[in-house]
């Protein structure tokens, strides 16, 4: 029904299986034969599943993504584009669920993003941050003022929790 090779190209067992008259090749994303195993029993079981009507394969899902997912998924999960640090702080802000953090959490954390674009460059490429980027920050905020005094250690760890 399924079968899992170990393609000379990649470290990955890949798993290859027919449904419908289809033939569906995905990576297991595992180089131990062992889960590649299991994971094409689990396959099999799915489409014995599917072929007894038992369950059915939504029409608008895909079906190996539906089947390697033990009919958890019905489509690839789509990847959320972050170019820029100015994207991760507006992906931040626009991901969260109403109700899921009080207003002053909200508000608090709305505050901490102020200050880091302020001393970080919004355009940067965010997957090129690295732990001196952060330190800098930390530096930079560290000399700035509020009310005539110096910004707390506990603030500008708040800040990059945030």
């Amino acid at each position: 029904m399924a079968s899992i090779v170990l393609p000379t190209d990649s470290p990955n067992f890949q798993i290859r299986f027919r449904y419908n008259g289809k033939q569906y090749y995905r990576s297991l994303k595992t180089d131990i034969e062992e889960e590649a195993l299991i994971a094409r029993r689990r396959a099999e079981d799915m489409i014995r599943l599917i072929d007894s009507g038992r369950l059915e394969v939504p029409p608008d899902a895909d079906p190996a993504t539906f089947i390697l997912s033990d009919g958890k998924r019905t489509g690839r999960i789509p990847k959320l584009v972050v170019r820029t640090l100015g994207d991760l702080f507006r992906a931040f802000q626009t991901s969260r669920v109403d109700g899921g953090k009080e207003d002053d959490t909200v508000r608090g954390e709305g505050r901490h993003i102020r200050h880091m674009k302020r001393h970080l460059e919004t355009r940067r490429i965010a997957q090129s941050m690295i732990v001196g980027d952060i330190q800098r920050y930390v530096d930079l905020r560290a000399k700035d003022k509020w009310r005539g005094g110096e910004i707390g250690p506990e603030t500008i760890e708040k800040e990059v929790r945030t």
